[in-house]
């Protein structure tokens, strides 16, 4: 017959502490979840993409909310392509880098639970 050791649970042990103790014990959960989220802040803001369309006349950068940071059209580009057509590529591109940025939100979203301190 083995014996398994007896674990208490969280409330168990809080409800053993004193004042002083249950205080540091709250402390140390709160800066677990703070150092937790702002890993997973730090994270989020380093969603970057940079698209280019196909012809390389216009290239963009833009931020993990979507927000253009860089926007680079050839100095040539007005006098080869009218201005709907250097439209639609801007736009086209813009929406591929948006879909990458959604994607990649994405993939932080489901992980973001991890950032946070076991219950």
């Amino acid at each position: 017959m083995s014996e398994t050791p007896q674990t208490d649970d969280a409330a168990t042990v809080f409800a053993g502490l004193d004042d002083r103790g249950k205080r540091a014990f709250c402390e140390r959960e709160l800066d677990d979840i703070y150092n937790g989220l702002d890993r997973l802040i730090q994270a989020i803001s380093g969603v970057k993409v940079l698209a280019e369309d196909p012809d390389g006349v216009i290239r963009l950068t833009v931020g993990c909310d979507g927000r253009l940071i860089k926007l680079w059209i050839d100095p040539s580009a007005t006098s080869r392509f009218t201005h709907l057509v250097l439209e639609q590529k801007f736009n086209e591109t813009m929406r591929d880098a948006l879909d990458e940025v959604a994607r990649a939100r994405s993939e932080i979203d489901i992980s973001a639970i991890d950032y946070l301190p076991p219950s």
